[in-house]
């Protein structure tokens, strides 16, 4: 009798542990103020030297930066875990022991402190455990899927034409660039083209696939429809290329019969923790003609939701906010001309102007479609970041906390070295672009540090785009680029082994099943084409020509700024880097 009693205290404990630690078959929704708080150890209660009190205020360094100054100000050694490096928080802390903001960077992500060493001398190390990074990745399946059914609810109702009024009206007027952009007549069209190859199809592609086939092997419905839309696009620009005088052949329409070898790949793009991705449909005809693909950009996914009528998730919470003083935040020109406010922005203002304490979680999201404003309430201003950027806020008197709602998205990526960053900036700087030679050190990094979310900020930072091409560019050295770029190319047999090895890489980018023998006979050239006189933008090509007179280009963009208005514009974002501070006042 006493075995069964003890038997079921067991499965009872277990039940209760399986629910304490979220051993449950249900995923629960991560709620960013609800997570428990990890516990801090006794040394850190006790450790007086974290009676220190510091000022910091830091809108772009990562926990490894921040930790690394803080220990050089305090004396205490502060280190982070190296899968955490890539963590960033936004802090502005007028007057805080040092423990505070410990704490405040703990709960904030949930991740744990450990001790080390001796009293005295403890050494602090910020961790994340299993269980821990165990839900993040179970949350990140589950938003990875969530987007996915958000993506394909939105293509149905934009081919559909069923996007709700109310919120493209509302998107009219917070950002008519993009209005415009999805209301021209051609997407409902595109939308409606991809909605075509079917539902398991697109799907199989949202996972990550980037799907290669046949034009001949897609539905006879879709592909007239794409031959239609083909010879339509482009016998519109040869019209307006011949009445701006340019001299061109004859434009020969597309028919069924020009189709039977071309292939077409599908794939999604850009997707991040703002973003549900791009969907993209290329037809490969060769270089000799243009052949139209497409594209479908949905906006933020924030916009997404209102626009096929979903409830915009966002949550203020705690006592409210000051009605003064009244913020300005500072005016922020973007690289395309628009008005717009990053969350560092918000928060600088709030944290220079009131006394506030202020700490967020970091993403390099894209901009508050409201702008820079002035003369606006706190309470007002941390409303509109949690709608338009899909945060949740806490304030208890003294400190607001925000903590994005899918923080859990996207894996952290290790952040490149410092001196190839900074050697972007001068590049650009000095030159208007990031030169060849840049971007292909940039596309040599990594694929964990080529794609570091910063690299957004740096305009015409594109390597990770054609790592391949650039990949192999670098390991031609500069004698075989040369005669890459010479009028008779470079002959794939002039090759060394190891930049064979690498051609071979590249060339199965471009087509899967060429034949060894033909690559063996092929030449590659690399040509530098201007594409928009009026903005100094140009591009290389490098190209892959086979024995039979075919040819497979690889595009390299290379955005040039010439002029002097746009030039040097995105100095503001390393600027931030440089204006943090970090002070110890007693």
């Amino acid at each position: 009798m006493m075995g069964r009693h003890v038997a079921l205290f067991l499965v009872v404990l277990g039940v209760l542990a399986g629910t304490a630690f979220g051993a449950s078959d249900k995923l629960a929704p991560y709620k960013p103020f609800d997570e428990p708080k990890p516990k801090l150890p006794n040394e850190i209660l006790t450790d007086s030297r974290l009676d220190r009190r510091v000022k910091v205020f830091v809108k772009s360094k990562n926990l490894r930066q921040l930790f690394d100054e803080l220990s050089a100000k305090t004396d205490v050694k502060l280190l982070t875990n190296q899968k955490l490096w890539g963590e960033r928080a936004i802090i502005y802390f007028h007057d805080r022991p040092l423990r505070d903001v410990m704490t405040e960077v703990a709960n904030l992500f949930g991740y744990h402190w450990s001790v080390k060493g001796f009293p005295g001398h403890y050494r602090y190390e910020l961790y994340e455990d299993a269980r821990h990074a165990k839900r993040r990745d179970e949350l990140r399946q589950k938003e990875t899927e969530a987007q996915n059914e958000l993506l394909l609810d939105y293509l149905k109702k934009l081919a559909a034409g069923t996007l709700s009024e109310e919120a493209l009206k509302r998107l009219q007027s917070s950002d008519p660039m993009r209005y415009r952009a999805m209301t021209y007549p051609t997407r409902k069209d595109d939308a409606g083209l991809f909605m075509q190859l079917g539902e398991p199809f697109l799907r199989k592609v949202f996972t990550g696939n980037e799907i290669s086939s046949k034009f001949a092997d897609f539905p006879q419905q879709w592909q007239a429809a794409m031959l239609e839309r083909a010879n339509r696009m482009s016998t519109e620009a040869w019209n307006s290329a011949k009445e701006e005088g340019f001299e061109l052949p004859e434009f020969v329409p597309f028919v069924p019969e020009d189709m039977a070898l071309v292939t077409v790949d599908v794939r999604l793009t850009g997707r991040s923790p703002y973003y549900g991705g791009s969907l993209e449909l290329e037809v490969n005809v060769g270089d000799k003609k243009w052949f139209p693909g497409i594209r479908v950009s949905p906006p933020r996914q924030q916009i997404v939701r209102d626009l096929i009528g979903l409830e915009l998730a966002s949550a203020m919470g705690g006592e409210p906010l000051p009605e003064k003083p009244e913020i300005t935040t500072k005016e922020l020109r973007w690289l395309d001309f628009r008005q717009g406010l990053l969350l560092g922005d918000v928060l600088q203002g709030i944290g220079e102007q009131s006394a506030v304490d202020v700490i967020a979680d970091y993403h390099y999201q894209p901009k508050s479609e409201r702008g820079a404003v002035r003369g606006i309430s706190p309470q007002k201003l941390v409303a509109s970041v949690c709608q338009d950027m899909d945060y949740s806020s806490r304030f208890d008197g003294k400190t607001i906390r925000l903590r994005f709602n899918k923080w859990y998205i996207e894996p952290l990526c290790e952040e490149p070295p410092a001196s190839l960053i900074e050697r972007c900036w001068k590049s650009l700087e000095d030159n208007g672009c990031i030169s060849l030679d840049v971007q292909m050190d940039m596309a040599s990094l990594p694929d964990n540090q080529l794609k570091w979310p910063g690299f957004r900020f740096i305009h015409g930072a594109f390597a990770s785009y054609a790592k391949d091409s650039l990949r192999f560019l670098k390991a031609l050295g500069p004698e075989l680029r040369t005669m890459a770029q010479s009028e008779k190319g470079l002959p794939a047999s002039s090759l060394m082994p190891d930049q064979y090895n690498q051609f071979v890489q590249w060339a199965a980018t471009l087509k899967s099943d060429i034949q060894p023998s033909d690559l063996q006979q092929s030449v590659i050239a690399l040509k530098y084409q201007k594409i928009w006189n009026d903005d100094g933008g140009n591009n290389y090509k490098l190209i892959l020509n086979l024995p039979d007179g075919s040819s497979y280009p690889a595009r390299i963009s290379v955005i040039e700024l010439e002029g002097g208005s746009r030039k040097g514009m995105p100095e503001w974002h390393r600027k931030d880097l440089k204006a943090d501070v970090i002070e110890v006042l007693d």
